[in-house]
């Protein structure tokens, strides 16, 4: 197995958005953002790559986090792609009217809305796009960034 010290051996990584529940305006809001996330891990090697875990992951729009959740421990055999299934949540709280504003003008508009999904990985941070309701042109391989300096400044809660 592999670990995460040697960035020649991580797989490719990808998000993908299946479902999202909760996008309503402000703190009164009936229920809080629920996105359910699909993490694919490709894994090229031929020996298994293991994630020894925790792991984080937060849900942002417009630099503004949504959601976060935690990530266990998982392997991935040579050779195989494999879904991470996650479901990031909001703590209760109501999207703000700013930036519901803000998506509701985006999807008017017809624009793709797009969110930012930063995952943690050991000391490698994932910075992940995935499209609202709509199906990317992709997928959008995930850029890398290593370090564990750079993941304590940029992700809170670790």
């Amino acid at each position: 197995m592999y670990d995460m010290e040697r960035p020649e051996y991580l797989p490719e990584f990808w998000v993908k958005l299946p479902a999202v529940e909760g996008l309503e305006q402000g703190t009164g809001a009936s229920r809080a953002p629920a996105f359910n996330i699909t993490l694919r891990v490709n894994n090229r090697a031929s020996e298994p790559w293991h994630f020894k875990g925790p792991g984080r992951v937060v849900v942002a729009y417009a630099g503004v986090p949504l959601a976060h959740a935690g990530l266990p421990e998982f392997t991935v055999p040579g050779e195989v792609i494999t879904s991470v299934p996650i479901v990031a949540t909001s703590d209760g709280l109501g999207l703000p009217d700013e930036l519901y504003d803000r998506m509701q003008s985006q999807r008017r508009r017809r624009e793709r809305v797009k969110l930012a999904v930063h995952v943690t990985l050991d000391d490698v941070l994932l910075w992940c796009t995935a499209i609202l309701h709509g199906q990317p042109r992709g997928p959008f391989v995930c850029p890398i960034l290593y370090g564990p300096t750079f993941l304590t400044a940029w992700i809170p809660h670790r």
